[in-house]
């Protein structure tokens, strides 16, 4: 053992402390083992051949038998993409702060060669009382299929200080936006790969409040989508004594909402202190705002702050599978920044995906198309839309340009494979 042996085709690993089993191609062992590793493929080629742990330099880790995941104490790309098969967040450290985060590099990212700044970021924010993968997982074939690098914000005690909701983040004053700019800077100095002018947050429920909060806040999101919740303590009258309201924006950010019209815990139609008994929303969310204010009003507000003006309002086509509740799109035609509302009748607080789907969002597919429309046009490339679902061009557009990453049919493998042909999808 002390010789080291092969984890796959690039990871070697050598036990520090405890007593490790290779069995099957799978470790186990009574408790968690303290291990060192070092991941490429001289590294990995010297071990097979019997060089010695001290001639490698490893990286510290911690192997836990318990749900076999691996966990690098100094983590960068080639560590991440050396577990990017198994679908699961690697839980990392932020020197000095007490939270971490969990990262993922999809092996469609892998595959093209890890250029730096090549890959767009999907940051998830989890919900109230949720595990931190109870909404990254959602984003894992999103990731995957469009060739972005996941990134899952750890909340304070399973909340976060968003506005109206929600928990002890928001009672203790926590600075959780704090949090995520320096999450941010850490990713973007660990993980090259990762190009942080290009992230685009996924929150559910509190996270949703969070993402709105971050895109109120700071100029840190270059595209925002939220499913069951959204802060409108940042949303001020368009004139005064007007009844419009206006999003007040750090920058044009493009949005996606979700939001079912049977929610019972952050209700459509606004959570605010005139509810009361069964109509109040949960956790106390609005218990301070005097006026509630609806989904589609803070559509509203952020279609006028994303420069959509007056613009005539259209229905956007949504592919969904079923038996999942059909929802009604909405956007209007001439915006700065992509702004759209999806609302459905039914289907609750979970929009009845994570009961009825397998714990697999039913409107990733839309998440995805968004996420990638929006990655395109960051990098100056042209979306055309031509073919069912999409292609991002660069060179020149549509019309004169290469399809980078087309979104049509497109499988893992699928993108997998065409990712690896272009080291830059998204013109970045």
């Amino acid at each position: 053992l002390q010789r080291g042996f092969r984890v796959g085709a690039d990871l070697a690993v050598w036990p520090a402390t405890g007593v490790v089993a290779a069995q099957c191609g799978a470790f186990t062992s009574l408790a968690d083992t303290v291990y060192t590793a070092c991941v490429n493929a001289t590294c990995s080629d010297l071990a097979a051949q019997g060089a010695t742990q001290g001639s490698m330099a490893p990286s510290a880790g911690v192997l836990d038998t318990a749900v076999a995941t691996f966990t690098f104490n100094t983590t960068g790309e080639r560590e991440l993409c050396a577990v990017s098969h198994t679908q699961q967040l690697q839980l990392l450290r932020i020197p000095g702060d007490a939270r971490g985060f969990g990262a993922w590099i999809p092996p469609s990212v892998c595959a093209r060669g890890l250029r730096p700044r090549s890959a767009p970021v999907a940051l998830s924010l989890g919900c109230f009382g949720c595990r931190i993968e109870s909404v990254a997982r959602i984003l894992y074939t999103v990731a995957e299929r469009i060739g972005f690098v996941l990134i899952a914000g750890e909340q304070y005690e399973k909340s976060w200080n968003a506005g109206e909701c929600c928990g002890q983040s928001r009672r203790k004053g926590v600075d959780d936006v704090g949090y995520i700019r320096i999450l941010l800077g850490h990713v973007a100095e660990r993980l090259a790969v990762a190009n942080t002018d290009a992230v685009f947050a996924f929150g559910w429920s509190n996270g949703g409040f969070m993402a709105t909060t971050i895109a109120h806040t700071t100029s840190l999101l270059a595209g925002v989508a939220v499913a069951a919740g959204y802060t409108y303590q940042h949303l001020r009258p368009l004139e005064p004594g007007s009844s419009t309201l206006n999003a007040t924006l750090m920058r044009k950010t493009p949005i996606l909402f979700f939001h079912a019209h049977d929610d019972t815990v952050v209700r459509a139609a606004g959570c605010c202190a005139s509810l009361r008994g069964a109509s109040k929303c949960c956790c106390g969310i609005g218990e301070q705002t005097e006026r509630c204010i609806s989904v589609m009003n803070v559509w509203k507000a952020w279609s006028l702050a994303n420069g959509c003006g007056r613009s005539p309002v259209m229905r956007v086509s949504v592919d969904l599978p079923a038996p999942v509740p059909p929802m009604r799109c909405l956007a209007r035609e001439r915006c700065a920044a992509e702004t759209i509302v999806c609302t459905s009748a039914t289907g609750g607080h979970s929009l009845a995906s994570m009961a009825q789907t397998g714990h697999e969002f039913a409107y990733a597919r839309t998440v995805t198309e968004f996420f990638a429309r929006q990655a395109c046009a960051l990098g100056g490339g042209a979306w055309d839309a031509r073919g069912g679902g999409g292609a991002c061009m660069c060179d020149g557009g549509a019309s004169r340009g290469t399809p980078q990453i087309s979104l049509v049919s497109l499988s893992p493998g699928a993108a997998q494979a065409m990712l690896a042909e272009g080291a830059n999808p998204y013109c970045l």
